[in-house]
This record gives structure tokens, C-alpha cells and sequence, in this order.
């Protein structure tokens, strides 16, 4: 898979005609991927290449005068370029969305970005707006007349609309079953093992301590059961989003995984977490026993979880 930067002023053209489906796509969830499926299919009927046309960063951060670091997200860009190379895509197209950018005609933005593409049919959600102050629509799409449009109605789940508003207030609260329906697979999170204070080594439950590599959208905090992929093997894990009230309070949410039968060190290792369930609230305990006895059970559930699942 190809991935280009496109600029206002300075954008490069795509010689051969693509198939394009165009987004913001935080997260690819089931909605998007109804976008996705559309534009492989149409790729290969049309013996055409399929690209995929997104915004970076953020179109609501560049419009609204935000850090982007500021803004966390479902999925980074470098996660949602993973997930498209798997998925066969030959290009993805990330868009510098600048404020001159966001101030074009929906016209302006046809002729001067999307033209020079070479897009032979395009396929957006219902809902997809463009140009200045998103005064650009689907029917302005059709009316310009300059490709194919295929316009994807509204997917739900439970009779509500699938949408990355949903999964963040779900990722948010703790649901990670929800989370999971609307995506499609697992919330997983990627960073590196750091160094920590080794106090859960001292009690017999040794952590890895995780920091993200993004600025991910953190699960509510607690205990949740996960699986983590470390050199390309899979493990059930134990993991807490919290302030380790039970040793030494911290101001900032740590991430520590207790990794269930393994024993290796893995620190400036990367890491994928995938976050199944949320167990129970963190709490401080009053004697390290039971603590023990709490990550114990921990384990136990954990276990049985994966084993029926």
C-alpha cells in the first residue's frame, strides 16, 4: 500500500483512475466498514485501484483552533494505516487539513484536491460534508458531476447509529462489550514497556507498565481482562488503567498488564493491548494480602473468561 500526504498547493496526481471512499474513520468501525467493503468491491469489478481519503489531523481540531494533542482519539493514524494495508487497500491518501484547506468552496475542494486524484467513483456516508463551514453535501457531490457517487446509509447497532461518538463514550464508561460490538473486534491500545517502581514483582504479580505510543482514548479507570501481543505471540492479561492507591497514589493514570504464564523482560518492547472486559473498580486495600488475593481472583476470572470465550 502506497500512503501520500496530499497539500493544498502542492498536490501530486494519481496517473491511474481509484476507487476512493473518503473520512474521517476514527476507529474503523462497523460503520466505515460498510464504506470500505463498498469501494474493494467496486475496485475490483472496474479492475481499478482502491484508495482510502482521510483527514490529518482531525478536520473539528484544525476548524475549532485545537492542539491535536490535546484531542485524544479511538485509533492513531499509523493504526488506521495498518488496518487498511491488511485490508488490500492500495493507497491511503491523508489530506494536510490545514485552516486554508478548510476555508475552500466545496467546488474549490473538488477541483483543487480530489480532481487531481483521478477518482473514477467515490463512496461516503450519508452524512459526509465538505468544503467551507461543510456546505458540501452528497448531492453537491452528485451535481458536480465529475465521478461516480455512491452514498452508504446509516448503520446501526441496537437501533442507534454506529458512530466514533458512541465508541468513545462507551471506551469512556468502561463498556468495553459495547465498544467491542461496534467495532467489530477489540479496543487495542499500542505503546512501549517502561521501567515502573516493581512493586507488583515484590507481592508475586510482576506488571509490565505500558506507555502509549498515541494519544489513545483511555478506558474509565479500573480493572479490565485483556490479551497483549508481545514478539508476535498473544497472552491473557490482567490489566488497570488507575493511581496505584495501594502503594504510592500517582496524579496521572498508569497502565500496568499483568501478563498471565510469562516470565520474560520486556521493557522498550512494543506492545498491543486488546481490552475485552471491565471487572471491577480500583480500590486501595489495607494490607498487601489483600491485594494479593484481589489480583488472584483477578486471574481466576480472567482465565475463565477467555476459556468460554
Amino acid at each position: 500500500m502506497e500512503i501520500r500526504l496530499i497539500s493544498l498547493g502542492s498536490v501530486e496526481r494519481i496517473e491511474s483512475g481509484i476507487v476512493a471512499c473518503i473520512g474521517y474513520f476514527d476507529g474503523f468501525h462497523k460503520g466505515h466498514q460498510s464504506l470500505f467493503n463498498a469501494t474493494l468491491h467496486n475496485a475490483k469489478v472496474k479492475n481499478l485501484q482502491s484508495a482510502i481519503i482521510t483527514f490529518d489531523p482531525d478536520p473539528w481540531v484544525t476548524i475549532k483552533g485545537i492542539d491535536r494533542k490535546e484531542v485524544p482519539h479511538i485509533s492513531t493514524m499509523e493504526d488506521r494505516q495498518r488496518w487498511a494495508e491488511d485490508m488490500g487497500f492500495d493507497y491511503f491518501l491523508m489530506l494536510d487539513f490545514t485552516k486554508e484547506m478548510a476555508t475552500l468552496s466545496p467546488s474549490e475542494f473538488l477541483e483543487s484536491i480530489i480532481r487531481p486524484l483521478h477518482v473514477n467513483y467515490l463512496v461516503c456516508g450519508y452524512d459526509f460534508h465538505f468544503g467551507y463551514k461543510g456546505s458540501g453535501n452528497v448531492e453537491t457531490l452528485r451535481q458536480a458531476d465529475l465521478f461516480e457517487v455512491e452514498e452508504i446509509e446509516e448503520i446501526q447497532y441496537l437501533e442507534e447509529k454506529i458512530s466514533s461518538t458512541r465508541i468513545s463514550n462507551a471506551i469512556m464508561h468502561g463498556n468495553m462489550e459495547l465498544t467491542q460490538a461496534l467495532l467489530g473486534r477489540p479496543y487495542t491500545l499500542h505503546g512501549k514497556v517502561i521501567h515502573g517502581r516493581k512493586k507488583g514483582r515484590e507481592i508475586g504479580f510482576p506488571t509490565a507498565n505500558i506507555q502509549l505510543e498515541g494519544n489513545y482514548i483511555v478506558p474509565k479507570v479500573g480493572v479490565y481482562l485483556g490479551k497483549i501481543q508481545v514478539h508476535n505471540h498473544t497472552y491473557i492479561t490482567v490489566i488497570s488503567f488507575g493511581y496505584n492507591p495501594t502503594f504510592n497514589h500517582q496524579d496521572h493514570v498508569s497502565i500496568e498488564a499483568h501478563i498471565l504464564d510469562f516470565q520474560e523482560k520486556i521493557y522498550d518492547e512494543s506492545i498491543t493491548l486488546g481490552i475485552y472486559q471491565y471487572i471491577r473498580n480500583e480500590q486501595k486495600f489495607e494490607t498487601i494480602q489483600q491485594l494479593q488475593q484481589a489480583i488472584t481472583q483477578d486471574c481466576i476470572i480472567a482465565r475463565s473468561y477467555f476459556k468460554e470465550n
